[in-house]
Formats: structure tokens, C-alpha cells, sequence
């Protein structure tokens, strides 16, 4: 258990916690995704929304969330456009724009 963590339930007696055993978490990665963890998916994937259940779907959301979208769209973009990115993370964002969900 990290000090810090120890010392903040140390200090909080009155509270009743519950601790669990949980695993350390994978170490850090930090370099580019790589295939074991993003599969390369054709344009042409059945797996992709077609574009009109992509665009109902932004209509739906609130306005936070499409702002939210539409950042994200311009940082993915602004970072493939300029840094080196790995293979794999490249193939796997489509070239129209599309969403893909799981279980879509």
C-alpha cells in the first residue's frame, strides 16, 4: 500500500474501509500502440457505422459531449499530421471519419 495512502486511512479511523487485493497495474507504455493491441481494420469492414448512423448519432448527443467529439477529431488529426505515429494506431483510424462501437 503507497505511504500516502496508508497515512490518509491512518488519519481517518472513523471511517469504516474496505480494502481489496488488487493487482499491480501492466507498467506504463510509453511508445506508440502496437498490434497486439490495435488490429488493423479495412475501410470496407463491415465492424464500421455507415455514415448516416454516424451522423444520427452526433445529433444525439448533448453539446458537451459533440464538442467533446469535435476536439478529439482535431487533436487525432493535428497528432497524426505531426508526429510519428506507429503503424498499427494509423491503420486503425478511418480515412472518412467514421465511428465504430462496440457491439454496433
Amino acid at each position: 500500500m503507497p505511504a500516502k495512502l496508508k497515512k490518509l486511512i491512518d488519519a481517518n479511523s472513523a471511517i469504516d474501509w474496505m480494502q481489496l487485493d488488487v493487482p499491480e497495474p501492466p507498467p506504463f507504455r510509453s511508445e506508440g500502440f502496437s498490434s497486439e493491441i490495435v488490429e488493423e481494420m479495412p475501410d470496407d469492414s463491415s465492424l464500421w457505422w455507415p455514415q448516416e448512423k454516424v451522423e444520427k448519432h452526433l445529433r444525439m448527443m448533448s453539446p458537451a459531449h459533440l464538442e467533446l467529439v469535435n476536439y478529439l477529431k482535431i487533436v487525432t488529426k493535428s497528432a497524426i499530421e505531426h508526429f510519428s505515429v506507429d503503424a498499427a494506431l494509423l491503420a486503425s483510424v478511418p480515412k472518412s471519419g467514421r465511428m465504430i462501437l462496440p457491439g454496433a
